[in-house]
């Protein structure tokens, strides 16, 4: 009965094509490498069809595998259309920039729907707004890690009692801090190695798990712990939201950002993760009412094991990507 689980989103390809003259075309694709894996290249179609022209540019980072490569065609970018082969379960969509001089417009293929149209019609910045948007939506609810840390934020101002200000006050601290430092890394000013900050990440649920299970489940005579989780939850929030937000710039380096339109792209990106964190925090919301009729004490028990179980997991398995690294 075993499933496998992950704790992040599935990777997302970057497909990049630009006419670099009437009949010419450069390609780049781009696939997430997750430590020494690397997933098989993506299988590229045209039709019309298209011949290769020249030798194929690898290059290998710890993010990316790369590939640039140069395409003789018979016809007009716009006159093709592009299958997108080799996508599966792992990799299920990939991002396709199409660009011409100042123009460009992103579209997306899918294992449901892997052909696209290499068109210009309708381009300019706002389908990429609403791309990097939604792709921000998509990362935050598709990665257990950060909505489990938020999780357990919502669970400490609950059993400390806090009201509707704390709450604002933390959930706007990690906010805050995660915006910080997913600008200076996808900028360029400031990176830090993937594998270390999601063993990080993993830490910081763990630690909030750890903290709950001291405090006990709420009850008569149980007093608020006084550690600093406790009386400052905005202070830990903001301090692991700086780290989660090098989580959140990963997956953005994964498909990276428009050269014409980088702080748009970024602004769209980030406010979709907040949309979709504000989401999950909805519908929690939206579930409290169930328990006036769930016993408190051991709903709060299993929700921090739960949490505690899943953090530990996490770490232990991180740590040892680490190690192999």
């Amino acid at each position: 009965m075993a499933t496998p689980a992950a704790a992040h989103e599935q990777p997302m390809a970057y497909i990049g094509i630009e006419a670099t003259g009437p009949q010419t075309l450069q390609v780049l694709t781009k696939d997430a490498r997750r430590g020494e894996r690397t997933l098989p290249p993506l299988q590229l179609s045209l039709q019309p069809e298209c011949a290769p022209h020249g030798q194929a540019e690898v290059t290998v980072t710890e993010e990316a595998l790369i590939r640039r490569w140069q395409l003789q065609c018979s016809a007009a970018m716009e006159a093709h259309r592009l299958h997108v082969g080799g996508m599966n379960s792992i990799r299920p969509e990939a991002l396709v920039h199409i660009r011409m001089g100042n123009d460009a417009r992103y579209q997306r293929a899918s294992r449901d729907a892997p052909e696209v149209a290499l068109t210009l019609t309708d381009s300019r910045a706002q389908p990429s707004v609403a791309t990097y948007f939604l792709l921000g939506v998509e990362h935050i609810l598709a990665g257990p890690d950060h909505l489990l840390f938020v999780l357990g934020l919502v669970l400490v101002l609950w059993r400390a009692g806090r009201g509707v200000g704390a709450w604002i006050g933390t959930v706007t601290a990690f906010t805050l801090a995660h915006s910080i430092t997913l600008s200076l890394a996808t900028l360029g000013e400031l990176r830090l190695p993937s594998a270390p900050v999601e063993a990080v990440i993993a830490l910081s649920i763990l630690l909030l798990a750890v903290e709950l299970a001291r405090a006990g489940p709420p009850g008569a005579g149980r007093a608020m712990p006084p550690s600093w989780t406790f009386r400052f939850p905005w202070a830990v929030a903001f301090g692991f939201g700086l780290l989660h937000g090098f989580g959140f710039a990963g997956a953005l380096a994964d498909i990276g950002l428009p050269p014409a339109a980088e702080a748009w792209a970024l602004a769209s990106f980030n406010l979709g993760v907040e949309a979709g964190q504000l989401l999950f925090i909805a519908a929690l919301l939206l579930l409290r009412p169930l328990g006036r009729w769930l016993p408190a004490a051991p709903s709060a028990q299993l929700a921090t094991h739960a949490l505690g179980g899943i953090a530990c997991y996490w770490l232990l398995g991180r740590i040892t990507a680490l190690g192999a690294a």
